[in-house]
Formats: structure tokens, C-alpha cells, sequence
């Protein structure tokens, strides 16, 4: 296999993997790439979709009109290396979301998808991107005889991680870097609670998860003793529990691994949130929604009304209609009393 059909083949499962992932999280999704490998090759762009149409005009200023692109932050050609990685912020384009990178194996690399107008954050879908860059860049280094065809496996299924990926970003940002918060036990605790129904009811109340640190300063209502606090792997438990802040403005408290207590009111000053809403919830930083939950996965949008529930509303409607020249004609019959040996109507 030459050179030029190893990248495109590394290119199209790439593409067609983060595809696939980000439809299933956002929805119908198209993505594309424009990349130069080489640090005097041309600007390549595969676009099976025709996403980018219409943003013709401002490609043709970044990377036709100028070699700024080529010459922007320079790091060092090495076919042989990928983990140096310099990123490249998304570029802002008008219904696009985008997220590339330059490294020693590939110079420049761009990533586009969809930015849908129902979506809660964009940074979680940043994320994915992110990991495209890092895949191609770690593939291309491996060259042909090494590559081992997963990235578009991985990239398939990387809801969870984009999630985790971001939060722990954005964790960062505003408590440091020294928090001992792990959040992959949060987000599996969070899917398992979401599908779990309680006497056929399905969850409804806000579970949030603080730091340990945290916890002293917050105002309990009520709290479990420490060696009875409910490990969140124990969801049917959990489920219980949440009926004690259904439909209020009561709060259930956990760190990442156990049930600590019950919370009026305000919020610590940093909290990950699951507001459980019945089959669908919103996962939010502190008051900032990062994504929904529904059906045992993560979405980037938000729950719209499933396609049984509008059915059923349409097939009560056309009953209703259907019925509505028999009922009219037995309304007289209904307001009919008696009157003397017979009968007389009221209409």
C-alpha cells in the first residue's frame, strides 16, 4: 500500500467512526477534515458530506490566500512521533464546530461537525475532536505496518469519555489541579440510576456530586452516619433515596463514591449535577448544563419527545375526531328528561 492510500484509508475510518459517534450523541451528524501531513504538502480536505459548503470563501482566505497556516506555531517534522501535540482552537465558523491540532507526524490537521442549535455544551463534542487529532496524528506515525484500525472503533464510542474528558477540563479550570474528584464512578452511577424505575416510576430530583472538601461547609438536613453512607453502586438503593427530593428544592449529596446526605437550597460553590427528570435528565457544572441523559447514554442535545409518545398523542387525536359526529348526534338524546308521560328535550 503506498503512502497516499495508507493516509486516505487512515482519513476514511477515522472520519467515518467519529461520524457514527457523534450522530449517535447529537444526532444526525456530517464531519470533515483539512489537513496537510508533510510540511511542504498542500491543504488536503475530505468532506464526503459537503459540510462545508458555503464556507468556500473563508478557506480559500486561511489557507489559500496565505501560508500563515503552514508557518503558525512551527513544531518539528517527525513522521516518527505524534505525542507532541500543539492544539488548535475551534475557528468559529457559523453552524460548525471545530478542533485540530499540529504535531511531529502530521503538521496540520483541522476536524469539522455540526454545531445542532439544541445542544447543551459544545465542549464535550471539542473533546471528540480532540481525540480525532490525537488519532490520526498516532496513526500516521505508526505508518502502515503498525496500524492497527481501531481509531474509528474508538472514536465510535467515545460518549462517555468526551463527557469525562470535558468536566475534568473545566474541573480543572476552576478548583485546580490538585482535586482527588474521579469522574467516570459519577457518570456510571448517574446511566445506572437513569434506567432504574421505582414502582414503575422513573427517577425525578437532583443528585449532586461535591468534593470531600467541600462537605464541612456545607448545611445538612439530614445526614447518613460514615459508616452507614450507601455506596452508589447500590442503585436500587440510591433510587429509594431520590424519592426524598422528588418534586422540591431538597438535594441528595454524594462524593464519587457513597450517599453523604440531604441538602436544602444552595449548592456548594462547585458541584456536578443530575437532575433526573423522569426517563430523560440533564447532567450540569455547577448551574451549566453539560449534556442529557436518556435511554442508558449521554446526549448532546436536548430530550425531545419520543417518536411512540407524539404517535400515540396523533392516534387519540384522529379517535377524538372520528368520534365527534356520533357524540354530536346523541347530545340531544343525553339532555332529554321526563315530562309528563313522555319525554322533552332541553335543546
Amino acid at each position: 500500500m503506498d503512502k497516499c492510500t495508507f493516509t486516505n484509508r487512515c482519513i476514511v475510518e477515522t472520519i467515518d467512526g467519529l461520524r457514527d459517534g457523534l450522530t449517535h450523541f447529537s444526532g444526525p451528524s456530517r464531519t470533515a477534515v483539512v489537513y496537510s501531513i508533510k510540511p511542504d504538502d498542500p491543504i488536503q480536505i475530505y468532506d464526503p458530506l459537503s459540510l462545508l459548503t458555503g464556507h468556500e470563501p473563508k478557506f480559500k482566505e486561511l489557507y489559500i490566500d496565505t501560508d500563515e497556516w503552514r508557518k503558525k506555531k512551527p513544531i518539528s517534522y517527525d513522521k516518527k512521533k505524534f505525542s507532541d501535540l500543539i492544539p488548535e482552537k475551534n475557528l468559529e465558523l457559523a453552524g460548525l464546530i471545530s478542533y485540530g491540532g499540529r504535531s511531529s507526524s502530521v503538521v496540520y490537521q483541522m476536524w469539522f461537525t455540526e454545531h445542532h442549535p439544541d445542544m447543551c455544551a459544545i465542549g464535550p463534542t471539542e473533546r471528540w475532536l480532540e481525540q480525532a487529532v490525537w488519532r490520526f496524528s498516532h496513526d500516521i506515525a505508526n505508518e502502515e505496518d503498525l496500524y492497527t484500525g481501531i481509531s474509528g472503533s474508538f472514536l465510535r464510542e467515545y460518549s462517555t469519555h468526551a463527557v469525562r474528558d470535558y468536566l475534568v477540563d473545566e474541573m480543572n479550570v476552576l478548583i485546580g489541579w490538585d482535586t482527588r474528584m474521579r469522574i467516570y464512578p459519577i457518570l456510571e452511577a448517574v446511566l445506572k440510576i437513569s434506567r432504574t424505575p421505582e414502582e414503575g416510576a422513573w427517577p425525578k430530583g437532583e443528585l449532586i456530586f461535591v468534593e470531600k472538601r467541600s462537605l464541612p461547609k456545607m448545611k445538612f438536613i439530614a445526614k447518613f452516619p460514615k459508616a452507614e453512607q450507601p455506596i452508589l453502586d447500590n442503585v436500587e438503593h440510591i433510587r429509594k433515596l431520590l424519592q426524598s427530593v422528588e418534586n422540591s428544592n431538597r438535594k441528595l449529596v454524594a462524593d464519587e463514591k457513597t450517599i453523604i446526605g440531604i441538602i436544602k437550597g444552595d449548592k456548594p460553590d462547585f458541584s456536578i449535577t443530575a437532575d433526573f427528570k423522569g426517563r430523560y435528565g440533564f447532567l450540569k457544572l455547577n448551574d451549566n448544563k453539560v449534556c442529557s441523559f436518556s435511554d442508558g447514554s449521554f446526549k448532546s442535545t436536548t430530550p425531545k419527545p419520543s417518536l411512540y409518545r407524539s404517535k400515540k398523542h396523533c392516534l387519540n387525536l384522529i379517535w377524538i375526531r372520528q368520534q365527534l359526529p356520533l357524540c354530536l348526534k346523541l347530545l340531544p338524546v343525553l339532555f332529554m328528561v321526563p315530562h309528563g308521560n313522555g319525554m322533552a328535550a332541553l335543546l
